[in-house]
């Protein structure tokens, strides 16, 4: 089962990665709350559900399961994994996310970033405002270390998706156009998020080499993917290249001593001009970016598929200096077909 197949690299990463797996003949059950979701084509069944936060979402997710009986489910929304752990054990299914001791730190943005800050992975500790309309005063009078240009994103996200790039006069440079789709000013970000109620966490911006790290655990041994974002926005990599980096290998080793980052986790870090790495996000789940490689045999979809049902996987020698890119494709439905 894939919760949340309406996620953005769903449906040609994740869905692809366990149609190849190698032992299971899958089948796929998908849930989203949108009724046309991205992925709802490509799996097997598809059932809309409520959104994890609004009422009767688990009640939901039982009549899913007790119909279809998935023994794995793969949550690509992060809002939804809280739940889910509490539910695999009355429900009887296996969640591919991060263990539920580590999960919370990571689903909480502001406490992982302290965590991290504590243990020296992660360049200063998070700011959290109240809301949107106090971060003026938060940066001016109560952080005055703060310098712009600073990231900005709720407490609790879905891995990038909500990112916003603060600075005093959004002219950003060229490199920062494709990592930040909104780059804004302290007073347009007030502005445009007025009414929202979300607590968002501030961070400094480190220019550099952004990675997105998949750490999967098999068969107890930690094996680190990390890859390099070339052409990336808010939630999504549109090209990277999986390469061998020891030091990043060495920091996701010392944070997985300090958390636990079995089965999976999804980490964020960069590499500024100097080659110092700073952490600075912890996704508690499958990457879509991680799964793109499927297809020349390092499938980490299935991989955790075997791990969490038991099976030996060997995921085999990491092709490094593989590239991927994706692009968007247009599809337009006309007359009768339209409404199907």
């Amino acid at each position: 089962m894939i919760a949340g197949c309406g996620a953005r690299g769903a449906i040609n990463a994740v869905i692809d990665g366990l149609r190849r797996s190698r032992t299971f003949d899958v089948r796929i059950v998908g849930t989203d709350a949108d009724e046309f979701a991205a992925g709802r084509g490509l799996v097997d069944s598809f059932v809309q559900i409520p959104r994890a936060d609004v009422g009767g979402y688990r009640e939901a997710v039982a009549r899913v399961v007790d119909e279809h009986q998935p023994v794995v489910v793969f949550p690509l929304a992060d809002q939804e994994i809280g739940a889910l752990h509490e539910l695999s054990d009355g429900l009887g299914f296996m969640l591919a996310a991060l263990n539920r001791v580590s999960a919370p730190l990571c689903l909480d943005k502001a406490a992982g970033l302290r965590m991290l800050h504590e243990h020296g992975l992660s360049e200063g500790a998070a700011v959290v405002v109240t809301k949107p309309g106090e971060i003026r005063r938060a940066v001016e009078i109560e952080h005055p270390r703060l310098r712009m240009p600073l990231i900005a994103k709720p407490r609790s996200s879905s891995g990038g998706r909500d990112a916003w790039l603060l600075e005093d006069s959004p002219t950003p440079l060229a490199d920062w156009e494709s990592e930040f789709i909104r780059v804004v000013s302290v007073d347009e970000f007030e502005t445009l998020n007025q009414d929202r109620l979300a607590q968002f966490v501030l961070m400094p911006f480190i220019a550099g080499s952004h990675y997105t790290v998949a750490c999967v655990t098999i068969q107890d041994q930690l094996v680190v993917l990390p890859i390099r974002r070339r052409r990336f926005s808010p939630g999504v990599t549109w090209s990277g290249q999986l390469v061998e980096h020891p030091r990043i290998d060495a920091v996701m080793r010392k944070l997985d001593s300090i958390i636990g980052l079995a089965p999976i986790a999804n980490v964020q870090l960069v590499e500024d001009s100097d080659g110092a790495l700073t952490v600075y996000e912890i996704n508690p789940r499958l990457s879509t970016t991680s799964s793109v490689f499927s297809s020349i045999g390092v499938n980490v979809p299935d991989a955790l598929l075997h791990e969490l049902t038991g099976r030996d996987f060997n995921l085999g020698p990491a092709p490094w200096g593989a590239t991927f890119a994706r692009y968007a494709q247009e599809v337009v439905w006309y007359g009768d077909a339209a409404h199907d």
